[in-house]
Protein backbone atom coordinates (compact mmCIF):
# COMPACT_ATOMS: atom_id res chain seq x y z
CA UNK A 1 0.00 0.00 0.00
CA UNK A 2 1.42 3.36 -0.98
CA UNK A 3 2.04 5.66 1.96
CA UNK A 4 1.43 8.99 0.24
CA UNK A 5 -1.29 10.19 -2.09
CA UNK A 6 -0.08 11.39 -5.47
CA UNK A 7 -2.34 14.41 -5.72
CA UNK A 8 -3.78 17.18 -3.58
CA UNK A 9 -7.16 18.37 -4.85
CA UNK A 10 -6.19 17.59 -8.44
CA UNK A 11 -2.60 18.80 -8.26
CA UNK A 12 0.18 16.45 -9.36
CA UNK A 13 3.48 16.26 -7.50
CA UNK A 14 5.77 15.50 -10.41
CA UNK A 15 9.07 13.77 -9.64
CA UNK A 16 11.85 13.99 -12.25
CA UNK A 17 15.04 11.91 -12.31
CA UNK A 18 17.84 13.61 -14.26
CA UNK A 19 20.66 11.35 -15.37
CA UNK A 20 23.67 11.32 -17.67
CA UNK A 21 23.50 7.61 -18.49
CA UNK A 22 21.06 6.87 -21.31
CA UNK A 23 19.73 3.65 -19.75
CA UNK A 24 19.86 4.65 -16.08
CA UNK A 25 16.80 3.99 -13.96
CA UNK A 26 15.66 5.60 -10.72
CA UNK A 27 16.70 3.76 -7.53
CA UNK A 28 14.53 0.77 -6.61
CA UNK A 29 13.45 2.57 -3.44
CA UNK A 30 11.34 4.89 -5.65
CA UNK A 31 9.37 2.08 -7.26
CA UNK A 32 6.13 3.23 -5.62
CA UNK A 33 6.55 6.75 -7.00
CA UNK A 34 5.71 7.88 -10.51
CA UNK A 35 9.14 9.12 -11.59
CA UNK A 36 9.92 10.59 -15.02
CA UNK A 37 13.50 10.00 -16.26
CA UNK A 38 15.10 12.75 -18.36
CA UNK A 39 18.70 12.87 -19.67
CA UNK A 40 20.85 15.83 -18.66
CA UNK A 41 20.84 16.99 -22.27
CA UNK A 42 17.06 17.33 -22.20
CA UNK A 43 16.96 19.39 -19.01
CA UNK A 44 17.36 22.66 -20.90
CA UNK A 45 14.11 21.98 -22.75
CA UNK A 46 12.10 21.88 -19.52
CA UNK A 47 9.80 24.87 -19.35
CA UNK A 48 9.05 24.32 -15.68
CA UNK A 49 10.92 22.68 -12.82
CA UNK A 50 9.12 19.80 -11.13
CA UNK A 51 8.33 20.03 -7.40
CA UNK A 52 10.87 17.25 -6.79
CA UNK A 53 13.93 16.80 -9.00
CA UNK A 54 16.49 14.06 -8.33
CA UNK A 55 19.89 14.49 -10.00
CA UNK A 56 21.90 11.34 -10.60
CA UNK A 57 25.26 12.57 -9.28
CA UNK A 58 26.78 9.17 -8.63
CA UNK A 59 29.51 9.51 -11.26
CA UNK A 60 32.33 11.76 -9.92
CA UNK A 61 33.46 12.43 -13.50
CA UNK A 62 30.22 14.30 -14.22
CA UNK A 63 30.81 17.12 -11.73
CA UNK A 64 30.61 19.86 -14.39
CA UNK A 65 27.31 18.43 -15.62
CA UNK A 66 25.94 18.48 -12.05
CA UNK A 67 26.97 22.12 -11.68
CA UNK A 68 25.24 23.03 -14.94
CA UNK A 69 22.06 21.31 -13.78
CA UNK A 70 22.24 23.16 -10.45
CA UNK A 71 22.55 26.53 -12.22
CA UNK A 72 19.75 25.65 -14.63
CA UNK A 73 17.51 24.55 -11.78
CA UNK A 74 18.16 27.74 -9.81
CA UNK A 75 17.44 29.90 -12.86
CA UNK A 76 14.22 28.20 -13.92
CA UNK A 77 12.66 27.46 -10.55
CA UNK A 78 9.95 29.91 -9.54
CA UNK A 79 10.44 31.66 -6.18
CA UNK A 80 6.78 31.33 -5.22
CA UNK A 81 6.45 27.59 -5.94
CA UNK A 82 7.55 24.48 -4.09
CA UNK A 83 10.80 22.98 -5.45
CA UNK A 84 13.33 20.57 -3.99
CA UNK A 85 16.51 19.34 -5.69
CA UNK A 86 17.96 16.05 -4.42
CA UNK A 87 21.55 15.29 -5.41
CA UNK A 88 22.01 11.52 -5.37
CA UNK A 89 25.67 11.04 -4.46
CA UNK A 90 25.60 7.31 -3.67
CA UNK A 91 29.07 5.85 -4.22
CA UNK A 92 30.57 9.34 -4.18
CA UNK A 93 30.82 10.02 -0.45
CA UNK A 94 34.21 11.67 -0.77
CA UNK A 95 33.00 14.68 -2.73
CA UNK A 96 35.16 17.70 -2.03
CA UNK A 97 33.42 20.29 0.23
CA UNK A 98 34.31 23.01 -2.28
CA UNK A 99 32.55 21.06 -5.03
CA UNK A 100 29.53 20.55 -2.77
CA UNK A 101 29.39 24.29 -2.09
CA UNK A 102 29.54 25.04 -5.82
CA UNK A 103 26.47 22.86 -6.33
CA UNK A 104 24.31 24.82 -3.92
CA UNK A 105 25.86 28.25 -4.57
CA UNK A 106 23.39 29.20 -7.37
CA UNK A 107 20.44 28.98 -5.00
CA UNK A 108 19.19 31.96 -3.05
CA UNK A 109 17.73 29.47 -0.56
CA UNK A 110 20.01 26.51 0.07
CA UNK A 111 17.29 24.72 2.02
CA UNK A 112 15.78 23.63 -1.31
CA UNK A 113 18.80 21.37 -1.95
CA UNK A 114 19.20 17.92 -0.36
CA UNK A 115 22.11 15.47 -0.52
CA UNK A 116 21.74 11.70 -0.39
CA UNK A 117 24.65 9.25 -0.15
CA UNK A 118 22.42 6.20 -0.39
CA UNK A 119 20.30 4.77 -3.21
CA UNK A 120 17.62 4.08 -0.59
CA UNK A 121 16.16 7.58 -0.89
CA UNK A 122 12.52 6.54 -0.75
CA UNK A 123 12.18 7.83 2.82
CA UNK A 124 13.69 11.21 1.92
CA UNK A 125 11.37 11.59 -1.08
CA UNK A 126 8.39 10.56 1.08
CA UNK A 127 9.33 13.30 3.56
CA UNK A 128 9.63 15.95 0.82
CA UNK A 129 6.41 14.72 -0.76
CA UNK A 130 4.57 15.06 2.54
CA UNK A 131 5.78 18.64 2.91
CA UNK A 132 4.58 19.36 -0.64
CA UNK A 133 1.15 17.92 0.18
CA UNK A 134 0.86 20.11 3.28
CA UNK A 135 1.90 23.29 1.48
CA UNK A 136 -0.16 22.51 -1.62
CA UNK A 137 -3.21 21.98 0.57
CA UNK A 138 -2.61 25.30 2.31
CA UNK A 139 -2.27 27.01 -1.06
CA UNK A 140 -5.66 25.62 -2.12
CA UNK A 141 -7.29 26.81 1.10
CA UNK A 142 -5.84 30.29 0.68
CA UNK A 143 -6.07 30.40 -3.09
CA UNK A 144 -7.69 33.84 -3.00
CA UNK A 145 -4.91 35.35 -0.89
CA UNK A 146 -2.43 37.35 -2.99
CA UNK A 147 1.11 35.98 -2.86
CA UNK A 148 3.07 38.23 -5.20
CA UNK A 149 6.69 37.28 -5.77
CA UNK A 150 9.17 39.57 -7.49
CA UNK A 151 11.18 38.34 -10.48
CA UNK A 152 14.60 36.94 -9.66
CA UNK A 153 17.54 39.38 -9.81
CA UNK A 154 19.07 39.77 -13.25
CA UNK A 155 22.57 40.79 -14.38
CA UNK A 156 20.83 43.48 -16.44
CA UNK A 157 19.28 45.22 -13.44
CA UNK A 158 22.11 47.74 -13.17
CA UNK A 159 22.59 48.50 -16.88
CA UNK A 160 21.70 52.13 -17.56
CA UNK A 161 20.24 51.52 -21.01
CA UNK A 162 18.02 48.77 -19.61
CA UNK A 163 16.84 50.96 -16.74
CA UNK A 164 16.09 53.79 -19.17
CA UNK A 165 13.97 51.50 -21.36
CA UNK A 166 11.51 51.03 -18.47
CA UNK A 167 10.93 54.69 -17.64
CA UNK A 168 7.95 54.92 -19.96
CA UNK A 169 6.24 52.20 -17.92
CA UNK A 170 6.52 54.12 -14.67
CA UNK A 171 4.67 57.02 -13.12
CA UNK A 172 6.35 60.25 -12.08
CA UNK A 173 6.74 58.66 -8.65
CA UNK A 174 8.77 55.80 -10.09
CA UNK A 175 6.18 53.04 -9.71
CA UNK A 176 5.20 50.65 -12.47
CA UNK A 177 1.81 51.48 -13.97
CA UNK A 178 -0.66 48.79 -15.02
CA UNK A 179 -2.17 51.26 -17.50
CA UNK A 180 1.14 51.82 -19.27
CA UNK A 181 2.05 48.14 -19.30
CA UNK A 182 -1.34 47.11 -20.68
CA UNK A 183 -0.98 49.69 -23.44
CA UNK A 184 2.52 48.49 -24.37
CA UNK A 185 1.44 44.84 -24.42
CA UNK A 186 -1.62 45.66 -26.53
CA UNK A 187 -4.12 44.25 -24.01
CA UNK A 188 -6.96 45.72 -22.01
CA UNK A 189 -6.59 46.70 -18.37
CA UNK A 190 -9.35 44.16 -17.63
CA UNK A 191 -7.32 41.34 -19.16
CA UNK A 192 -4.17 42.35 -17.27
CA UNK A 193 -6.16 42.46 -14.04
CA UNK A 194 -7.49 38.98 -14.72
CA UNK A 195 -3.99 37.63 -15.39
CA UNK A 196 -2.61 38.81 -12.07
CA UNK A 197 -5.69 38.09 -9.99
CA UNK A 198 -7.03 41.60 -9.38
CA UNK A 199 -10.36 43.22 -10.07
CA UNK A 200 -10.60 45.61 -13.00
CA UNK A 201 -12.11 48.26 -10.78
CA UNK A 202 -9.29 48.14 -8.22
CA UNK A 203 -6.59 48.19 -10.88
CA UNK A 204 -8.23 51.04 -12.79
CA UNK A 205 -8.54 53.06 -9.57
CA UNK A 206 -4.91 52.60 -8.50
CA UNK A 207 -2.87 51.28 -11.45
CA UNK A 208 0.42 51.86 -9.59
CA UNK A 209 -0.59 50.28 -6.27
CA UNK A 210 2.20 48.85 -4.13
CA UNK A 211 0.49 45.44 -4.19
CA UNK A 212 0.87 45.33 -7.99
CA UNK A 213 4.57 46.13 -8.24
CA UNK A 214 5.95 42.59 -7.95
CA UNK A 215 3.40 41.28 -10.46
CA UNK A 216 4.10 44.09 -12.91
CA UNK A 217 7.84 43.55 -12.49
CA UNK A 218 7.67 40.47 -14.71
CA UNK A 219 6.04 42.48 -17.50
CA UNK A 220 8.66 45.19 -17.15
CA UNK A 221 11.50 42.64 -17.37
CA UNK A 222 10.10 41.11 -20.55
CA UNK A 223 9.58 44.60 -22.01
CA UNK A 224 13.36 45.07 -21.84
CA UNK A 225 13.40 43.32 -25.21
CA UNK A 226 12.47 46.74 -26.64
CA UNK A 227 16.12 47.74 -26.30
CA UNK A 228 16.72 45.70 -29.46
CA UNK A 229 13.37 46.11 -31.22
CA UNK A 230 10.52 48.59 -31.61
CA UNK A 231 7.30 48.59 -29.59
CA UNK A 232 5.53 47.15 -32.62
CA UNK A 233 8.19 44.48 -33.04
CA UNK A 234 7.92 43.64 -29.35
CA UNK A 235 4.15 43.14 -29.54
CA UNK A 236 4.63 40.95 -32.60
CA UNK A 237 7.28 38.85 -30.79
CA UNK A 238 4.86 38.31 -27.91
CA UNK A 239 2.27 36.79 -30.22
CA UNK A 240 4.45 34.48 -32.34
CA UNK A 241 5.02 30.83 -31.28
CA UNK A 242 8.58 30.57 -29.99
CA UNK A 243 10.70 27.44 -30.48
CA UNK A 244 12.70 28.30 -27.35
CA UNK A 245 9.45 28.10 -25.38
CA UNK A 246 8.45 24.73 -26.83
CA UNK A 247 6.29 26.45 -29.42
CA UNK A 248 4.30 28.51 -26.93
CA UNK A 249 3.59 32.19 -27.51
CA UNK A 250 5.36 34.41 -24.94
CA UNK A 251 2.11 36.29 -24.32
CA UNK A 252 0.32 33.07 -23.38
CA UNK A 253 2.97 32.29 -20.77
CA UNK A 254 2.70 35.83 -19.43
CA UNK A 255 -1.02 35.25 -18.99
CA UNK A 256 -0.37 32.26 -16.70
CA UNK A 257 2.13 31.37 -14.02
CA UNK A 258 5.17 30.88 -16.27
CA UNK A 259 6.30 34.50 -16.54
CA UNK A 260 9.75 33.86 -15.11
CA UNK A 261 10.46 31.55 -18.05
CA UNK A 262 9.82 34.41 -20.49
CA UNK A 263 11.88 36.77 -18.32
CA UNK A 264 14.79 34.30 -18.44
CA UNK A 265 14.51 34.00 -22.22
CA UNK A 266 14.66 37.79 -22.65
CA UNK A 267 17.68 37.90 -20.32
CA UNK A 268 19.37 35.25 -22.46
CA UNK A 269 18.59 37.15 -25.65
CA UNK A 270 19.96 40.42 -24.31
CA UNK A 271 23.06 38.95 -22.69
CA UNK A 272 23.84 36.56 -25.54
CA UNK A 273 23.65 33.55 -23.24
CA UNK A 274 22.78 30.16 -24.75
CA UNK A 275 19.21 28.96 -24.29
Amino acid sequence: MQVLEKTVQGQDCEIVFLTQAANAKPPDSLIEHDVRTIPFAGARQLRKIAPITIVDARDPHQLNAWKEIARLFARKSSPDQFHRLVLLLAGNRDIDPADARSLIAPFARTDCVEFSFDDAIGGLIDSIHLKWRILAHQDMIHADAPRPAAPRPSPLDGVKAIIASSRALRTAGGKLSADMIAKLYGISISKLAQWIGRSRQAMAKTPDADSLQNHLGYFERVARLRTVTSDTGFRKWLRIPNAQLDGARPLDLMAGDERQIVVDLVDDILTGSPT
